[in-house]
């Protein structure tokens, strides 16, 4: 009886029949592809391990992942869950979650004529000097308009504060202030806004940031001035017309007030004892005691290192930094950085803070690029002693993503590429569009590998090289794409493992049900581009880095580090393929098959081959028929064969394991057949 090798070709593919996949692998859990030497290709193997980076769950699921040095070589880890923001550093955990809190107390503001300090009193919150506000509503008072971000200057009582504004009052207000009064006509779009010394001009963006409602529409985002009509009253067109002539105040006329809380180890004392009010009153050096305010929650993250500082957005959020040596326990807002931030990345060589989906009002503009200034990411202010500036992409409907590629910075839309190439003052940043219809479908959806850059679209998988784009066929196509949850794009994650030439895709599933990541796809760009897929949840990944190989986090809030071990944390790894029928013989006749002889190696090279394998084999006369299973069969390294004796023109076959602690690699199978008949 003659022998006939089984060799696999490279990669999995679920876009085949059952007898187009002839000698092919259809199906994998947990294994990838190796090169094994020139005349021989590329075979699968059991995938990488991993192990438990930090013991303990971090309560929520992780969205994503930084490691960075130090000037004094502390290597740390920044992790982005959706409830709190965390630094691991030598086996222990930092939660550095910012704080805030959001007030709408009457509008009760004092000036002194030829001072820009304006005293805020708010019962709401008893604040510190380490706190900033962002005052969400305007408000007219003592001929002057406040508005935006402020830090808090002093500390007058626990209901009040104060603050320094871009410029001096005009008029001694006590207790007083007002927040916009809009007026509509019945079947008329123009809106009029009263605001005391509005300061607007035909044609200036008017941002109106808390919604609105009046005659019948209702008014929020940013508003072009229409017209001007005196020092206290403007026109913006509203985009329909209204149903009745009314007038209502923003906010219910009181105002609306966001804080970003600083939490200080140490407090010291101010307003209460040696400010303010001096020595008297309330004695000597007692400091009121701040209002904690609520953590930040976010649907995810991005995150950047300034050197020894790390920088953080929570995804439409505002701007945080962090450092060991800051003095405070939680991450702090940027100042003077924009209020939303899509996302954040330090564009080289010029070291300058990208901000994409970026805008200083809650009004987020989608399409709105912005950046600091050159070597300084507090500063945002656009000057001609600064390199600050903004750039609005002018197709697609939104900024999907952004990172600093291998040579530019790289913005994309849902539609397109674009890229943004340092040229210097005065326009800082040329942007163009590299490709259309290769938009990004989530924003943690991209990675750069070789001096290369892929990405998951909305229909394929793309591959920027040497500046131009194209599609990297995908022949698992659909795994991924017909059973995409697409209510859950934004978990998308990539993960590159540069160590393996490997990039993969997490993706939430519909066959998963419940709306996280479960699924897996993955190829190997070392070997020619060939895939594979499973079932596995990473929902945040970072590849190899200061602290050593790859490392993911999962939904329950835990962070793995991976290619440290053969299992599963300390479980054994579930692992398979499977092929499609292949054909035991040509022509007509059904074969007898009695000896299959494996070829595996059973362990890593030297150790002792203790791999424990399973094999089975599906059998068919047709393609259609319903196979017939054959086995498992316990396969190790002192098995010379095993006795299957099937009869049946197609066969498939499964591999497996689910032991501890072994790693296996298959080669060519062998199996020994014989003509038997034609029925």
């Amino acid at each position: 009886m003659p022998l006939r090798s089984v060799k696999l070709l490279p990669g999995v593919t679920t876009e085949v029949t059952p007898t187009q996949g002839m000698a092919q692998v259809v199906s994998t859990q947990l294994i990838r592809w190796r090169y094994a030497g020139e005349g021989i290709g590329v075979v699968p193997e059991k995938l990488g391990g991993w192990e438990k980076f930090y013991p303990i769950s971090l309560g929520s699921p992780v969205r994503y992942l930084h490691a960075w040095e130090g000037i004094n070589a502390d290597r740390r880890l920044a992790v982005g869950c959706t409830e709190s923001l965390n630094v691991i550093f030598n086996g222990s955990n930092s939660i550095i979650t910012p704080f805030t809190l959001v007030t709408n107390p009457e509008v009760d503001f004092s000036t002194t004529a030829s001072s820009n300090e304006v005293t805020i009193v708010d019962a709401g919150i008893t604040t510190s000097i380490f706190d900033s506000i962002y005052l969400t509503t305007p408000v007219a008072v003592g001929g002057i308009v406040l508005y935006g971000t402020y830090q808090i200057n002093t500390i007058a009582s626990t209901t009040s504060y104060t603050i320094l504004a871009a410029e001096p009052a005009t008029s001694t207000v006590a207790d007083g202030g007002a927040v916009p009064v809009f007026s509509t006509t019945a079947s008329s779009s123009f809106v009029n806004v009263e605001l005391a010394n509005h300061g607007e001009s035909v044609g200036d963006s008017f941002p109106i940031s808390t919604s609105t409602t009046v005659g019948g529409i209702t008014l929020f985002g940013n508003y072009l001035v229409y017209a001007v009509v005196d020092a206290d009253n403007f026109t913006v067109v509203a985009s329909n017309a209204a149903t009745a002539t009314a007038t209502a105040s923003m906010n219910g006329g009181d105002a609306s007030i966001t804080y970003y809380i600083g939490a200080s180890p140490s407090q010291p004392a101010a307003g209460y004892g040696l400010g303010g009010y001096g020595d008297g009153g309330y004695g000597e050096g007692v400091a009121p005691t701040p209002t904690p305010g609520t953590p930040i929650t976010t649907t995810n993250w991005s995150m950047d290192n300034w050197g020894e500082i790390l920088l953080a957005a929570p995804a439409g959020g505002a701007l945080y930094s962090w450092s060991q040596d800051s003095g405070f326990t939680d991450a702090v807002r940027v100042l003077n950085a924009p209020l939303i931030n899509g996302g954040i990345f330090v564009a080289e060589p010029s070291q300058i803070l990208v901000s994409w989906g970026s805008s200083f009002t809650p009004v987020l503009d989608p399409l709105q690029i912005n950046w600091s200034s050159s070597g300084n990411f507090t500063n945002w202010t656009v000057s001609t002693t600064t390199q600050a500036g903004g750039f609005r992409i002018p197709t697609g409907s939104r900024i999907i993503g952004g990172l600093q590629g291998p040579q530019t910075g790289l913005i994309w839309t849902d539609l397109g590429l674009w890229a943004m190439d340092y040229i210097e003052p005065p326009l800082v940043f040329g942007f163009n569009s590299i490709a259309n219809n290769c938009g990004l479908i989530a924003r943690n959806a991209a990675c750069v590998f070789n001096n290369n850059v892929a990405w998951m679209g909305f229909y394929n998988f793309f591959l920027l090289s040497g500046g131009t784009v194209s599609v990297i066929p995908c022949p698992v196509w659909d795994y991924v794409f017909q059973d995409l949850d697409t209510d859950n794009l934004d978990k998308i994650t990539c993960a590159v493992n540069s160590d393996f030439g490997e990039i993969a895709w997490y993706f939430p599933s519909r066959s998963g049900g419940d709306g996280e990541v479960d699924k897996y796809v993955k190829v190997n760009y070392l070997n020619g581009f060939v895939w594979d897929f499973g079932i596995l949840q990473r929902t945040a990944w970072i590849d190899q880095n200061v602290l050593g190989r790859p490392i993911g986090g999962d939904a329950s809030g835990y962070v793995y580090q991976h290619e440290t071990s053969p299992d599963a944390d300390g479980q054994p790894m579930v692992t398979s393929l499977s092929t499609g029928y292949f054909e035991i013989s040509d022509g007509e006749d059904l074969s007898f098959v009695d000896w299959v002889f494996p070829d595996f190696r059973y362990n890593y090279y030297p150790d002792t081959p203790a791999a424990v394998l399973s094999m089975q084999f599906g059998i068919a006369d047709y393609p259609n028929d319903m196979p017939k299973n054959v086995g498992p069969y316990n396969i190790t390294s002192s098995i010379p064969y095993i006795n299957t004796r099937f009869r049946s023109r197609l066969a498939s076959m499964t591999v497996g394991s689910s032991d501890l602690g072994t790693f296996w690699r298959l080669g060519a199978l062998k199996i020994r057949t014989a003509p038997d008949g034609k029925r």
